[in-house]
């Protein structure tokens, strides 16, 4: 008997090959998210380093100003130098949720339900913690939703809650506002 084995053949090659093919382009992918990590890693360090050092300058300069100067000052200015303090603290919390924004995107996530607002609900706690004399309204919507997305949500609501005018709808919502935006 006598069996023609060379479709067997071909189709064992070509399954090599598409395999040689596949693991390459698995090799070229892992090189690219190497690469994006590192870029993320770098601009981590950015805002941590870049940003927070001039941020320090202006916390340091202002509380200087009000601690010898305080006194001296006119009530007008020394409330330019409580918003400055005030801004500066923000900005502090926008540099956190943008490395925390960052680091989410190095985790893996496992999408499972819950709900949103309970996570919503621990942001406004943090930002009424964080900022007491701050009134916060905020009208929290009861929905599901994956909580991988959650990580990526929750750290993108503290951003918006964190950068005055730039609030999502379910967002806290500043009670009263000062000519100057704080």
């Amino acid at each position: 008997m006598h069996v023609d084995v060379t479709d067997r053949h071909l189709a064992e090659a070509d399954a090599r090959r598409l395999a040689d093919e596949l693991e390459a382009r698995v090799h070229e992918r892992t090189a690219r998210l190497d690469a994006s990590v590192e870029e993320l890693e770098a601009f981590s360090y950015s805002v941590s380093h870049d940003l927070r050092a001039p941020l320090r300058h202006v916390a340091g300069f202002s509380q200087a100003l009000h601690d010898e100067y305080g006194a001296a000052l006119p009530a007008r200015a020394q409330g330019y130098v409580e918003q400055i303090q005030s801004a500066v603290q923000r900005m502090e919390r926008l540099i956190q949720a943008l490395l925390g924004l960052s680091r989410v995107t190095w985790r893996r996530c496992t999408p499972r339900w819950s709900t949103s607002a309970r996570w919503q609900a621990a942001i406004v706690a943090e930002l009424r913690a964080a900022e007491p004399d701050r009134p916060i309204e905020a009208v929290i919507a009861r929905a599901s939703s994956p909580s991988a997305t959650r990580r990526c949500c929750a750290s993108r609501w503290r951003i918006c809650c964190a950068t005055p005018g730039n609030t999502p709808a379910s967002a806290p919502r500043r009670a009263s506002r000062s000519r100057h935006g704080t």
